[in-house]
């Protein structure tokens, strides 16, 4: 499997968990059952340990992923594995940064404080 699939299948997955879909993610279908708190995580787990799996045997790097506490957006991290050092972040920290900043912005525009 590739590790495009295998993103794509965390981003689903995390999408049922209450993070955003990004821009090329699939959706969930509309009829299918939400499923219980304790099979997400189990997915997740299970495809993160795959990706890991493949990334480690035919690069030597590692994939981090979590979900930003602000933006709820997945967050890739590719590092290398005999340095640690961070390689590659999908989506990049500047882009997180600036989307949690519209996020204040479109907050303070259209609250009814003002």
């Amino acid at each position: 499997m590739e590790i495009s699939g295998v993103i794509n299948t965390i981003q689903g997955t995390a999408q049922g968990a209450g993070a955003q879909p990004a821009a090329n993610s699939l959706q969930p279908t509309p009829n299918a059952a939400p499923e219980a708190p304790e099979q997400i995580n189990m997915d997740i787990g299970s495809a993160v340990e795959k990706a890991n799996d493949i990334a480690q045997l035919f690069y030597n790097t590692e994939l981090n992923f979590r979900i930003d506490d602000t933006t709820k957006q997945i967050i890739v991290r590719v590092v290398d594995g005999k340095s640690g050092e961070v390689i590659r972040q999908i989506p990049p920290e500047e882009m997180v940064r600036l989307v949690a900043h519209f996020d204040k912005i479109q907050a303070l525009l259209f609250s009814k404080k003002y």
